[in-house]
């Protein structure tokens, strides 16, 4: 039987935050978790799906250190793409990830990321030393 994973990301954000909060990212991983379980969506047993809501930094770097036959990883929830790099970014607690932090150490990887594309003008932002919300790679041992 093939080794596999199913990590499911929510980042809903804090509810007293309005304009920030999403409601329903953890309904999108319920409705993906539900799905995966079906027999003709491959029947996942409960053990092998992962489900985290607003993961911080730890949980993270362990997710990106997981090896598996295969994973299938969903981002549910806030990113950008930063205009100096065309490089899509996904929020977790108020910091911005590069995509690929959402990567592990497995042989076969499906990554969906459901997020919005809004565009940061992250020069104009480093110039005015508004970038402390980023992280960097070197937060994590991806291991590539």
């Amino acid at each position: 039987m093939i080794n596999r994973k199913a990590i499911l990301i929510s980042v809903s954000g804090n509810p007293n935050d309005g304009k920030k909060f999403i409601p329903g990212v953890k309904q999108d991983l319920k409705l993906l978790s539900d799905y995966l379980s079906l027999d003709n969506a491959g029947a996942w047993e409960t053990e092998e799906i992962y489900k985290e809501n607003n993961p911080n930094d730890s949980v993270l770097g362990k997710i990106s250190q997981l090896e598996f036959d295969f994973t299938v990883t969903l981002f549910s929830g806030h990113g950008a793409i930063f205009l100096s790099n065309g490089n899509l970014y996904l929020e977790c607690n108020g910091r911005d990830y590069p995509i690929q932090t959402f990567l592990n150490k497995s042989s076969r990887q499906l990554l969906i990321c459901d997020s919005c594309r809004s565009y940061y003008d992250d020069i104009a932002m480093m110039a005015e030393g508004k970038m402390e919300h980023l992280a960097a790679f070197s937060d994590f041992d991806l291991g590539r």
